[in-house]
């Protein structure tokens, strides 16, 4: 648990508290012509993005001249964070993401790429981890690194990202994502909730509705678990293409309560993570450090009227 101290110095370097000020009109003065142009920044942006790492350069370059040309619109300094990050500098993504919070003070996305930023930031010093961070490559203690406080503030950074928009089921399941990755402590009881709520927010959704199954299978809720399953089964394109030896001794232990129904499960989710649908609805809402260009705006953050 962090002190308040703490999360003060860390909310003002994720730059919560912000002014509700009126923000500008940020078409005033943009000619149609210029209108064009941007256009057509945005669509090369988003085809290279689409392109993965190798087209990251080329989104840099596209997304500096909307933030260039049209300084007042999130989207340029968003989704340049979002290109810097899948070409591997992330501290150059940190300040983008800033410029695009600034300009969305109330959304939870900003908040999300820049606390992808930080713990990029970090996985580029340490590498992926199980469990707390004592060291880095060299062996340096964590704590003399000063990558501490930049893990903390990418947690928080998460963490303030679901509070802002309590009903985005995005920004939750990214949370509960980095709090899954970290290994914290209690994590079970810290997902319990989330996973209910994730699965009341997005009811459709076969990666919220599964996550939600697994919680009450890992606390022996055999017949609420039951009663999910058919529910997640439903949300699937092809949930046909699940069925078989796995689903049916998951269904029977689940039926007779028997312990084995969590060894069941385990074995149920390998034949769940072979369907490409549902891998992408998994990637979909708890977000891929791999892939941080689904995180990119692909509309602009502000409307411009005609």
């Amino acid at each position: 648990m962090l002190s308040i101290e703490r999360r003060i110095v860390l909310a003002a370097a994720l730059g919560l508290g912000l002014s509700g000020c009126t923000r500008p009109d940020p078409w005033a003065g943009i000619s149609d012509a210029r209108f064009a142009e941007l256009e057509g920044h945005r669509a090369r942006g988003l085809a290279a993005l689409d392109r993965g790492r190798s087209g990251a350069p080329e989104a840099v370059r596209e997304f500096q001249a909307i933030r260039r040309l049209a300084p007042r619109l999130a989207l340029g300094h968003l989704n340049c964070a979002v290109a810097f990050l899948l070409g591997g500098s992330p501290g150059e993504a940190q300040g983008a993401a800033r410029d695009a919070l600034e300009l969305m003070p109330s959304m939870a996305l900003p908040r999300m790429v820049m606390a992808r930023a930080m713990e990029a930031t970090v996985i580029n010093q340490l590498g992926e981890h199980v469990g707390p961070r004592r060291f880095s490559k060299d062996r340096t203690p964590f704590w003399v690194t000063g990558l501490e406080k930049v893990d903390e503030a990418a947690t928080l950074g998460f963490e303030y990202a679901s509070r802002g928009e309590p009903n985005n089921p995005r920004a939750l399941a990214m949370y509960m994502d980095r709090l899954a990755r970290l290994g914290v402590k209690d994590i079970e009881k810290r997902l319990y909730p989330r996973r209910r709520r994730l699965a009341q927010l997005a009811p459709n959704d076969p990666a919220a509705r599964f996550a939600w199954f697994t919680s009450l299978v890992e606390r022996d809720h055999y017949p609420e678990a039951l009663v999910e399953l058919d529910r997640a089964l439903a949300t699937l394109p092809k949930p046909e293409a699940v069925q078989g030896p796995a689903l049916t001794r998951l269904r029977a232990s689940l039926q007779a309560g028997h312990p084995d129904a969590e060894r069941n499960l385990v074995a149920f989710q390998q034949v769940l993570q072979a369907q490409p649908e549902y891998v992408r609805a998994v990637r979909a809402l708890f977000g891929d450090t791999a892939h941080p260009e689904d995180l990119a705006l692909r509309e602009w953050d502000v409307k411009r009227l005609e």
